[in-house]
């Protein structure tokens, strides 16, 4: 699962507030908010995708914005949520992967999914700050039932939808579009489902998929969950030389600060950017030069050096032995010797 994969969700919102009309990456550029498609980039404080949607409402003045946006938003491209509900067993095995590990798309915990009686309520949160705007939940709460229909069949639908909102005008859009009663004026945004639809197989189920996707997902937020931002950097380092790319200016956009701020911090800490990616790239080096018929040109290249002989002087200074030293091929070779 390369890093593109989880900056896709947030890329997702901001395509679907394009699609009604909303320059939405403009407006996030102009605010100095770096929204675009490169690889490195991940997932966006909470605040920053909240402000997007009230600037939105206020620029489109759409009373339907967020069911609209829903109902318009392309499924076709994937992440790592549409991966888990397309793998799933089910959808309660769907949502409760998306609310444990939410975290991947933005800093905050927006979404829950509790078990009542016969029922799952999926829940958006009010009490985060800033709170989430009135369309944002009705935005996905459409996704949730459109992604249903798509795994379970066009007869998906929801018991009930539960909207903080007052009743906008042409209220029968909603109806339609959810296939089940709307409740206004109501204390949570929530979205019941009947446990019979949640429990329901997916034709689509991969369980080797899902045990690939959580252990993946459970490396990405030791990133963002560590408690040092040490840790943090040689999580991230250690998943991003996977991809090619480990430079302190690509570390610093993941970890939502400047290189600048995470240079400060981590000498705070007692460490520079180098340590530690050097760390990262050693273990990382160690363990790739282990396999067989591993060329010492494809592990430089993966750990970011600019050629084999910058790797080959970074590996003896930090194992005071050559590459070759260490691969298959040489230890099998020190066991003849000894034989």
């Amino acid at each position: 699962m390369s890093t593109s994969l989880l900056a896709r969700w947030v890329n997702f919102e901001v395509d679907a507030l394009e699609a009604v009309g909303f320059p939405a990456i403009a407006h996030f550029r102009a605010n100095g908010y770096p929204i675009n498609r490169e690889p490195g980039w991940a997932r966006q404080p909470w605040f920053v995708l909240a402000s997007g949607w009230k600037a939105a409402e206020k620029h489109t003045q759409d009373p339907a914005l967020g069911l609209h946006a829903g109902l318009r938003a392309s499924l076709a491209e994937p992440g790592f949520i549409a991966y888990s509900m397309l793998c799933a067993a089910n959808l309660r095995e769907t949502f409760a992967f998306f609310a444990e590990f939410q975290e991947l798309c933005i800093d905050a915990h927006i979404l829950s999914l509790e078990q009542r009686g016969d029922r799952d309520a999926i829940c958006l949160h009010p009490a985060i700050e800033p709170a989430p705007s009135k369309h944002h939940a009705e935005f996905l709460f459409v996704l949730f039932v459109r992604a249903g229909r798509h795994i379970l069949g066009e007869r998906f639908a929801p018991a009930a939808i539960h909207l903080r909102r007052t009743v906008p005008p042409l209220t029968r859009e909603y109806t339609a579009a959810f296939g089940c009663p709307v409740y206004w004026d109501q204390a949570r945004d929530e979205m019941l489902v009947e446990s019979k639809w949640m429990l329901q197989p997916s034709p689509y189920s991969h369980p080797e998929t899902v045990r690939m996707l959580r252990e993946r997902a459970a490396a990405f937020r030791q990133q963002y969950t560590a408690p040092n931002w040490s840790a943090r950097v040689k999580a991230l380092v250690e998943r991003m030389m996977r991809d090619g790319e480990s430079s302190i200016a690509m570390v610093a956009k993941n970890l939502g600060v400047s290189p600048r701020t995470l240079q400060r911090r981590l000498t705070e800490e007692g460490v520079r950017f180098e340590e530690v990616r050097d760390g990262a790239r050693r273990a990382l080096a160690l363990e790739l030069l282990g396999r067989d018929q591993v060329r010492i040109a494809e592990v430089a290249q993966q750990l970011g050096f600019s050629d084999a002989r910058a790797f080959r002087r970074a590996f003896q200074r930090w194992t005071g032995m050559a590459p070759v030293e260490v691969g298959p091929g040489a230890i099998a070779k020190k066991r003849r010797k000894g034989r």
